[in-house]
Parts: C-alpha cells; sequence; structure tokens
C-alpha cells in the first residue's frame, strides 16, 4: 500500500524548503466554467467525486465513516498519495452508490479507516465480495492513534514531509490533506496543546526532513510546535491565516504553483463533501480551497487568481456551495474578475443611528433569549453600533459579496461608537429563506464561531444591522464589552 514518492520541485517558505508540487501548464479556463461533482448525499458524493477521478483497476479503495471526520482525514492524505480514493458509508451499512462505485472501481485491496463504533463489522465483512485481495482495518484507541496507525501502513521512515492538524476541528487538515496526498506525505492528529504517544511513535519512525503545522496557535499551540522540532531532521513550518478559508489558501500558496490542473473548492463549514474532494485532490496533485458557501473570502480569490487552474471543481451541492460562487471561481481563474473585490466602505463619520427595524429588535431579543438559556447576563442595545452594522450589510447587498468587515474597518466602527475593550462581529445571509430573525439566529447558534461570540460573557453591548430586499437578507451583529 505505500505510495511511490512524488515527483517535486523546490520552493522556500518561511526560511524552511518545503516541497511544491510540480505540474504541467493547464490551458486557462473559460469564464463560468466550472464543474460540480455532487451527489444526493455525502455517501453519493463520495461516489460521484470517485467516479469522475480514478479508473478501474485501483491498487486500493478507502472505507471511512462519513458521521465524522477525523478518520477520513487522516486516510484522505493516504488514499492521495496512493492514487486511492476515500468512499464514505454511514456506518452500520453500505449504500446503494457506494456499492456501484465498488463495483466499478474493482479495488486490489480495500482498507477501512477507524475501529468498529465508526465502520461496523458486518460492512468489513460485505465489502470482501467488492476485492479480490484483503480488507484491512487500519485504527487505533483514538482519532490521534489512527492517524498514527493510517502513517504507519502508508509512508516509509524519511518522509520529506510530515503534516501535523488539530484532531478537535476539520478545516485545517482538509485542505492539509489535499497537499499531503499530492506530497507523498501523511497527515497526523493532534488534540492541540500536546502530542498523543502513539503519534509521538510515529514521527519517531518517520523522522520526516520537515514538519508543516496546519492553522494557528488556537488549533495546533505554540508548544506542540516546539516538542515538534525534536522529530525532525530539518526545520518546522507552521502554514496558517486568520481564519479557515485564509488557511486554506496559505497552503495553496505554499505548495502549489500556477497553472495546477485543478482547484477544489469546498465548503468550510460542514467536512463530508471535502473528505472525498481531498482525496481526489492529492491524486491529481491539486489545492481545495474553502470557502463560506455564499461569496469568496479576499485570501481565496488572491489565490484562485494566481493559482490560474485548468478548472474549478466545486465539491457538494448548490445548498453548500451556490452556484453563484462557482461561477465566480471560475471567472477569478480566468482572470474575467479582479482578484482584489471592491473596497468596503470606508468607516462612517459619526451620526444618527439608523432607527431599529422590528427584524433588528426581534434579533436582540433572541440574542439575550440564547445568553439567557447559556446563563450569562443579557446585553444592552447601543444605538451608535447600529450604524457601522446597518452600513456593513448594505454593503453585502450591493456588493454580493458575504465577508466581515476588515479588521481596521470594524476597529473604527466600534470606535466611533464610542466602545472599545472587546468587539466581535457576525454576519448573515438567508439565501432565500424569509427574512425571519428567528431562521437567522438558528443558524448563528449551530455555528460554533458565531455561538461563541453571542454567548461570550465578555460583551456587554450590541448591536444589529439588517437590510432586507425580498428573501435576499444580509445581517450584521456588533458586539463590544465597552461602551459609553
Amino acid at each position: 500500500m505505500r505510495p511511490a514518492r512524488r515527483a517535486l520541485a523546490g520552493a522556500l517558505i518561511a526560511a524552511t524548503a518545503l516541497a511544491a508540487v510540480a505540474v504541467s501548464s493547464a490551458p486557462a479556463i473559460a469564464s463560468d466554467a466550472y464543474t460540480r461533482q455532487a451527489g444526493a448525499d455525502r455517501y453519493a458524493t463520495s461516489a460521484i467525486v470517485s467516479e469522475q477521478t480514478f479508473a478501474p483497476g485501483a491498487e486500493v479503495a478507502y472505507v471511512a465513516s462519513g458521521r465524522d471526520f477525523p478518520d477520513a482525514l487522516a486516510g484522505a492524505a493516504a488514499a492521495g498519495a496512493s492514487d486511492a480514493p476515500v468512499l464514505l458509508v454511514p456506518g452500520p451499512g453500505i449504500t446503494p452508490g457506494v456499492r456501484a462505485e465498488l463495483d466499478r472501481l474493482d479495488p486490489r485491496s480495500i482498507a477501512v479507516l477507524g475501529g468498529e463504533s465508526a465502520v461496523s463489522s458486518a460492512v468489513v465483512d460485505d465489502l470482501d465480495r467488492y476485492t479480490s485481495g484483503p480488507v484491512t482495518r487500519l485504527h487505533g484507541a483514538d482519532r490521534y492513534a489512527t492517524s498514527a496507525a493510517v502513517s504507519e501502513a502508508t509512508f516509509d521512515p524519511g518522509a520529506d514531509v510530515a503534516y501535523v492538524a488539530s484532531g478537535r476541528g476539520f478545516p485545517d487538515a482538509l485542505a492539509g490533506a489535499a497537499a499531503a496526498g499530492a506530497t507523498g506525505s501523511p497527515v497526523l492528529l493532534v488534540p492541540g496543546p500536546d502530542i498523543t504517544e502513539p503519534v509521538r511513535a510515529e514521527l519517531a519512525r518517520l523522522r520526516p526532513a520537515r514538519i508543516v503545522v496546519l492553522g494557528g496557535e488556537a488549533s495546533v499551540s505554540a508548544g506542540v510546535e516546539q516538542q515538534l522540532g525534536s522529530f525532525t531532521r530539518g526545520g518546522v513550518v507552521r502554514l496558517s491565516g486568520e481564519d479557515r478559508y485564509a488557511t486554506s489558501a496559505s497552503v495553496a500558496a505554499a505548495l502549489f504553483g500556477p497553472r495546477v490542473p485543478t482547484v477544489y473548492l469546498a465548503s468550510g463549514r460542514g467536512f463530508p463533501d471535502a473528505l472525498a474532494g481531498a482525496a481526489a485532490a492529492g491524486a491529481s496533485g491539486s489545492p481545495v480551497l474553502l470557502v463560506p458557501g455564499a461569496g469568496i473570502p479576499a485570501a481565496v480569490r488572491e489565490r484562485l487568481a494566481e493559482l490560474r487552474p485548468g478548472r474549478v471543481v466545486v465539491l457538494g451541492g448548490s445548498a453548500v456551495v451556490p452556484d453563484a460562487t462557482g461561477r465566480d471561481a471560475a471567472r477569478l481563474a480566468s482572470g474575467e474578475l479582479p482578484a482584489q473585490p471592491p473596497a468596503p466602505p470606508p468607516a462612517p463619520a459619526p451620526a444618527p443611528a439608523p432607527a431599529v427595524t422590528e427584524y433588528d429588535r426581534r434579533m436582540v431579543e433572541l440574542i439575550n433569549a440564547e445568553r439567557a438559556k447559556a446563563g450569562v447576563p443579557a446585553l444592552t442595545s447601543w444605538a451608535p453600533l447600529r450604524t457601522g452594522a446597518a452600513a456593513h450589510s448594505r454593503w453585502m447587498l450591493d456588493s454580493r459579496l458575504f465577508q466581515h468587515a476588515t479588521a481596521d474597518n470594524l476597529r473604527a466602527d466600534v470606535f466611533a461608537a464610542g466602545c472599545g475593550s472587546s468587539w466581535g462581529e457576525n454576519i448573515y445571509t438567508s439565501w432565500g429563506h424569509p427574512a425571519d430573525p428567528a431562521i437567522a439566529i438558528t443558524g448563528y447558534m449551530n455555528s460554533p464561531g458565531h455561538r461563541a461570540n453571542i454567548l461570550n460573557p465578555g460583551y456587554r453591548y450590541v448591536a444589529t444591522g439588517t437590510v432586507v430586499d425580498g428573501k435576499d437578507v444580509r445581517n450584521t451583529q456588533r458586539f463590544a464589552g465597552t461602551c459609553s
């Protein structure tokens, strides 16, 4: 199952050499041209990604649970390095679409990722009919040990690079799995503040020339980064950005040069579609870039414009990555759209705050209801904060973009409102839902980052600004610790 070493070209990042994927020049993409790989659910999507990427007679096919991400993340890097697909199953059974794809692939062996709680023994027994070779389970006591087991089964000692990512969240490792697969390298998972014993043992066995940490210090601590230095013959480099989208762009910038054959675009808000896509991307020497759904963040826009891929593949249905986002990605890749989006409006001069709409009044009520349920003191409405919030919502609607205010503009808005100490921002777009703040608050509370702002006990003041155009809603929430 061990992959052949990939041909690489040298590139420099920071002060340490990393391997960049060597690619031939891809033809320019046609404006608005993109391909969508999606099925009725995550399992069907994994089958479609495999069918459109891998020829029959695969050396190995990887099978993982689609209900959680850790096992498949480590497996995606191994699969990409082995030119093999990752197919997802619900756990206790195999869906018809995946069965059909296994029939088509006729793999020489199958590797099951994770323990029996992830993929049942009945599924392992069932998989035997789809290969003439062995069905092997790669797993450990937990997600970290499983990542070590996958690496040990796939990669020889003396690896050029080993990637290390947090096992508590999926976004950083998604982009890293594609890069790792493209460079024939493992992804090992850590809890964040420490390195587990199985991963330590695997790093000691691998003794990689370099180690790449994926994500910021909130994901993988500075202490872990320092400890990793003892396991490498070279240096430790961190690839990160201000958020998951910028981190995916940073990984792509470090590993992939212009004219890559393909760029895969996936939602950064959910993991299932990108799990299979990361393996396909790694096998084809292509990056995965993450988007929030509607709109393309500035860092990802810049990377698409610089990479100039031959094609853009959108992973998942239009509910997770809208058609408009796919078209804009293709236009950025072709050079039709500029890399820099229209600048957000400058911070407004102090002015009377706009009148409170019924939508905003109800939104503040719902925010405080959620804080009450969590035992957190209610927020006080602060009218001057509404000026910047409403202006930002108007800018998002007029520009048809969905992105946060820049750090400088947000700070200026907060200070202009007489606030300071600490501050935060949440943004929402309706994507065609009715203009109902209850729908918006449900979306906010289902998103860990937005939920953290709403329930932050350090915030004492709030204002929301909303612009409604039929079913097109833009809502901006602004929070502050002190206002006077």
